[in-house]
């Protein structure tokens, strides 16, 4: 199969990582910015119902700690996907 003039498997991989650039910064600040606000509107939708409800031991920011988690954990793993140049899902 030819890419760009070279075969794919001979090296081509190498050349398109190399042709990929840095990381796009301000796609990546809006993201962060959009998720930022996501999690403050979990804080704030969820403050009054965590505080009077006994499953979430009367924590206020109960909701608001499980949701910062997982976006945490959303992020750091988008982070290692894209460092450890992983192409799952590219033809």
């Amino acid at each position: 199969m030819e890419y760009a003039g070279e075969r794919i498997g001979s090296g081509a991989a190498e050349a398109v990582r190399q042709r990929r650039g840095s990381i796009d910064l301000p796609f990546a600040a809006l993201t962060l910015l959009l998720l930022t606000i996501g999690v403050v509107m979990v804080l704030s939708a969820s403050y009054a119902r965590a505080y009077y409800s006994a499953a979430t031991g009367h924590n206020a920011a109960y909701y608001f700690m499980r949701q910062l988690g997982f976006a945490l954990a959303g992020v750091a793993a988008g982070m290692i996907a894209a460092l450890s140049g992983c192409d799952a899902g590219v033809n």
